[in-house]
């Protein structure tokens, strides 16, 4: 059995639906504001391709198959304290393999480049090879630590990237 893909639940969400951050802003531009505030000061990112899905990084959710209760733990050992402690568990087999793919994050640091090394086909089966947290994200915690900047939640781990939106009413929160 593949482990579950996870997604934070928003602060302010909109009816039941999670909705890519392109689509939000036509949706609810005021969410749509809040949640683009992730990227003030590295806005490049929303300039972005996920080639597979000939689509930009804000046009798909960006699920984790890492499950949150390590994420938070290696957090807790650096000393940061999470902003976000409510996930969506998300059935891997729920997602249309054709709109999802698994970006593997191999790199050495979040400022390194993406090549295409770093897209794999979304095959449920293959999660587990990701589902670990790892040394690289570790390491990216620890330099966020020192220097006083909070981390990106899910730097330097694998995503699973769905080109779409999501009805979340069958889905379980986990709350931590």
């Amino acid at each position: 059995m593949p482990p579950s893909l996870f997604h934070t639940v928003p602060k302010r969400m909109v009816g039941t639906v999670l909705y890519p951050l392109n689509e939000l802003e036509d949706v609810d531009p005021e969410t749509w504001r809040q949640e683009r505030q992730k990227y003030a000061g590295r806005e490049r990112v929303l300039e972005k391709r996920v080639p597979p899905l000939n689509c930009f990084w804000n046009d798909v959710l960006h699920l984790s198959p890492v499950d949150p209760v390590d994420i938070i733990a290696a957090l807790g050992a650096v000393g940061i304290e999470p902003l976000r402690r409510r996930f969506f568990e998300i059935d891997p087999f729920d997602l249309d393999s054709n709109r999802t793919v698994i970006f593997v994050d191999r790199r050495a640091n979040v400022s390194s480049s993406l090549d295409g090394s770093q897209w794999l086909p979304f095959q449920p089966a293959a999660l587990t090879e990701f589902s670990a947290f790892n040394e690289a994200s570790r390491q990216y915690y620890r330099e966020c630590a020192q220097a006083g900047r909070r981390p990106l939640l899910w730097g330097c781990l694998p995503h699973v990237l769905y080109r779409g939106r999501l009805d979340t009413r069958t889905f379980r929160i986990v709350e931590l």
